[in-house]
């Protein structure tokens, strides 16, 4: 079935009924929301000036907004969903343990298939910190956050080399190995993320135990 029209008014009408009526219809789903500590292990919080659409209204966040634990009482590695829950003239934050469900009449993840709590984002809490932090924009759409590492230094290969990352990281995009002289034919031979940093092992096929300078430069997913 094709979508049928619904701004039908026009300037010498003046259907003030459709008019908002087309306006209530482009904001469902709206969200241009954004938290805090995005690159920290701390509990984030709703940045001041968000303004989202939740179960057909529209709510504005005018200051930072805490996004409230009381309703959470595990303290075990878990996801805490950010719920946004409204009431007539105002919505607060709060976390939530519970799995939420895609509204297509809402065009957003709510708490449940009737329920008016909208879930925005999704945070993974270890039982100490905050990580993996994800807005959701979309059905099965998540904004994340990409950081870098750049090291510099004189190694022979087979060696273990560490890349320092400007932030936490969950995986890697690219990792691009850039040497000054030496055997041509070098590679990565494994590599494992840390929390802020990449472990490489670099080789070659003629094991040479000449130092020459070598810069990596990774790039990643943030938490």
């Amino acid at each position: 079935m094709s979508a049928g029209r619904v701004n039908t008014y026009s300037p010498s009408t003046g259907v003030l009924d459709n008019v908002i009526g087309v306006i209530d219809e482009e904001v469902i789903g709206a969200l241009s929301i954004s938290i805090t500590n995005y690159n920290s292990t701390t509990r984030p919080a709703l940045c001041a000036d968000s303004i989202v659409e939740v179960a057909g209204n529209v709510f504005q966040f005018s200051t930072e907004n805490t996004i409230s634990t009381a309703g959470v009482t595990s303290t075990a590695a878990c996801d805490y969903y950010i719920n946004l829950v409204p009431s007539s003239s105002e919505c607060s934050a709060q976390f939530s343990t519970v799995v939420p469900t895609w509204r297509t009449d809402y065009q957003g993840y709510y708490e449940n298939s009737t329920s008016v709590n909208r879930v925005i984002g999704v945070v993974s809490f270890t039982g100490v910190d905050y990580v993996n932090k994800k807005i959701f924009f979309g059905r099965d759409i998540m904004k994340s956050n990409y950081c870098y590492g750049i090291l510099s230094t004189t190694a022979t290969s087979p060696s273990t080399l560490y890349i320092p990352m400007n932030d936490y990281i969950k995986n890697i995009v690219s990792i691009d190995v850039q040497v000054q002289s030496g055997p041509p034919y070098r590679y990565i031979s494994s590599y494992t993320i840390g929390s802020t940093y990449v472990r490489i092992v670099w080789d070659d096929t003629t094991a040479s135990t000449v130092a020459v300078a070598v810069t990596v430069i990774a790039t990643g997913v943030n938490y």
